[in-house]
């Protein structure tokens, strides 16, 4: 990908997940858009809650790009575990949660050289 459609994609991924953030604390819109009563269902609203921080404090992460491939690491299973609770209990309202984990996607390809290394550090005492 070139620059500038890397970094549209990447203002428009952290856009996305700082405003869903913040909508859970603020209630910026409904809450029949997001369906929440699904996690009243199963007694997840602390969940919520850890989901919104994440989704805050990843989106800004993205934002810089030293600590892209972090935030990246840290919001992928976030993202696929967010779609796939909708996309089994509620398909209707896919949406925002979808389109968060196709970028996420193309991100980690984008950046799996960077991801690879990431990984591929070893630590030991000697280091510390």
């Amino acid at each position: 990908m070139n620059g500038k459609l890397t970094l549209l994609l990447r203002i428009l991924l952290s856009s996305i997940l700082i405003f869903l953030g913040f909508n859970h604390f603020f209630h910026l819109l409904s809450e029949e858009i997001f369906n929440l009563e699904l996690l009243n269902i199963f007694n997840l609203n602390y969940f919520a809650d850890v989901i919104s921080i994440m989704q805050i404090i990843g989106g800004g992460l993205i934002l810089t790009k030293k600590w892209q491939v972090l935030a990246l690491i840290m919001l992928m299973p976030l993202s696929f575990n967010v779609l796939f609770f909708y996309l089994k209990l509620d398909p209707n309202t896919l949406g925002l949660e979808a389109i968060v984990a196709i970028l996420n996607i193309l991100f980690v390809y984008h950046n799996w050289n960077k991801i690879q290394t990431f990984f591929k550090r070893k630590l030991s005492l000697k280091n510390l």
